[in-house]
């Protein structure tokens, strides 16, 4: 009775009966474990670690969750996952684990990673898999052909993580309680639509590399009248247009990149005249392109189902010449460059679109596009770093690097990623240094330092040229350039 009574107290305090009784798909009954798990982390990690018995009781019971007859498409997996345990020794074994907190949900947990969810994941075409507090996600690797001078690999970097040896990380960024701080919680999703094609055109399979990838830089420093950036009352600019636009010879630019064998293609922040200028020339002859561009961006408005005004910094992108996603800069970039008061004071860009950030995935790329100084965010790194995005695409206009190389670097060493940032021209002030500092940045995940990050200078005053790089090619990866 006693044994009874406590097995009970157990339960309610810290057991696995509630994940799976709330019921529910397999990733709801996984985000409920992770949940669990998360509040337990540092008790799990210690007791796995020491305590020879109890993880071998944790293991045979994730073994077993791991062969369960219960299929990766039940619509209520809580159910009939706790059903079987009943009917097999699974659900005992669970509770003798579960005087430990945590350490049988943990153990389910792991079963349900290592088989059903890690399928349902290989199988999804979901163009929005939402990602919340408590989702496992399985994290994407690669081999490269250059096995040795590389950043660690996830394998080697999660081992020591709750879900690690599953091929799992566990995302930990929880929503603040009473706020709707961007900086401290973003919307976010995984897209699966596409998975097949964007593995091909990111990653070359044959040479176990990546493939080459262009930066297209489209204006000089006089594309832009900075007499028509609005800017308002309130203390904030908007409106930064490229005054000249010449939509067929940005086409050429990307046809020369393609001749070139580049597939990826990157324009920088702010060089469209609206964020779908390029969409009628993609769509018309998508073999002349490369295969993915990314849009730069462009300053827009438009009216909300609501009524009200929305003003993004909104950058499409293009897969095989169709529309596959477009992102809306999340972090306002604060700066005196567009103001207008006496002394200057620093205002921020005025957008008030959508915090969102979705990311493309499939089996070897994680790809995700932002903006700039969405770079700036903890949040947006934070989202990066935990999806273990690999491939990471970034429009800017600046006329520095600031934090940008570091940036870079986190993506090579954090994920054994790539990061392209295509650059624009601003006018210059006077007595400045002639703007920008760098028309193209490209991480890679070499460990030596020296070859992680590089840089593509503007030369001989030249600002409308195409960059063509074959990434990881040392001791220099550039290939080719060409004026516009």
């Amino acid at each position: 009775h006693s044994y009874t009574v406590r097995m009970i107290k157990v339960a309610t305090n810290y057991g696995f009966d509630e994940p799976l009784r709330a019921g529910g798909d397999v990733r709801a009954v996984a985000r409920r474990l992770g949940r669990v798990c998360l509040a337990r982390m540092g008790q799990l990690l210690d007791r796995l670690a020491t305590d020879c018995e109890v993880t071998a009781i944790h293991n045979d019971v994730a073994r077993r969750i791991a062969g369960s007859p219960v299929s990766e498409t039940a619509d209520d997996f809580g159910d009939e996952l706790q059903m079987w345990m009943l009917t097999s020794e699974v659900d005992a074994m669970a509770r003798l684990l579960d005087t430990e907190p945590g350490f049988a949900a943990h153990a389910i947990l792991s079963g349900i990673c290592q088989r059903p969810l890690a399928r349902w994941f290989a199988s999804t075409t979901d163009s929005d898999v939402r990602v919340e507090y408590g989702d496992p996600i399985p994290v994407v690797t690669r081999t490269f052909k250059s096995g040795s001078g590389l950043t660690p690999g996830l394998t080697s970097l999660l081992r020591g993580t709750l879900l690690g040896p599953e091929g799992f990380r566990l995302y930990d960024l929880q929503p603040p309680i009473g706020s709707n701080d961007a900086e401290q919680y973003l919307d976010v999703s995984l897209d699966y639509s596409d998975r097949l094609t964007i593995d091909e055109v990111t990653w070359d399979a044959a040479s176990q590399t990546y493939p080459r990838m262009a930066t297209i830089h489209p204006h000089g420093p006089d594309a832009y009248d900075l007499d028509q950036v609005e800017r308002h009352p309130g203390g904030w600019w908007f409106g930064v247009v490229p005054a000249i636009w010449d939509c067929d010879r940005v086409l050429s630019a990307l046809a020369a990149a393609r001749h070139e064998k580049a597939m990826c293609a990157v324009l920088p922040e702010m060089s469209l005249p609206e964020s779908r200028a390029l969409a009628d020339g993609l769509a018309a002859n998508p073999d002349l392109y490369p295969r993915l561009v990314v849009a730069g961006s462009a300053h827009e408005r438009r009216e909300t189902a609501s009524g009200e005004e929305e003003r993004a910094n909104r950058s499409v992108v293009y897969l095989d010449g169709g529309e596959f996603a477009e992102h809306s800069k999340i972090f306002a970039f604060h700066t005196d460059f567009f103001s207008n008061q006496n002394p200057r004071q620093a205002m921020p860009e005025g957008i008030n679109g959508p915090r969102r950030l979705r990311v493309a995935s499939g089996d070897l790329t994680r790809m995700a596009v932002v903006i700039c100084s969405d770079l700036h965010s903890d949040a947006v790194r934070g989202v990066l770093e935990r999806l273990t995005v690999n491939l990471l695409f970034v429009p800017t206009l600046t006329a520095d690097e600031g934090m940008f190389g570091a940036a870079a670097s986190s993506v090579a060493g954090i994920s054994q990623g790539l990061s392209l940032m295509a650059n624009g021209t601003l006018p210059s002030e006077p007595g400045a240094p002639p703007s920008p500092s760098f028309l193209q940045l490209l991480g890679v995940p070499w460990a030596n330092t020296d070859h992680q990050v590089r840089r593509w200078p503007p030369t001989d005053g030249a600002r409308q040229v195409v960059c063509v790089v074959e990434p990881m090619k040392l001791p220099d990866p550039r290939v080719w350039d060409g004026a516009i």
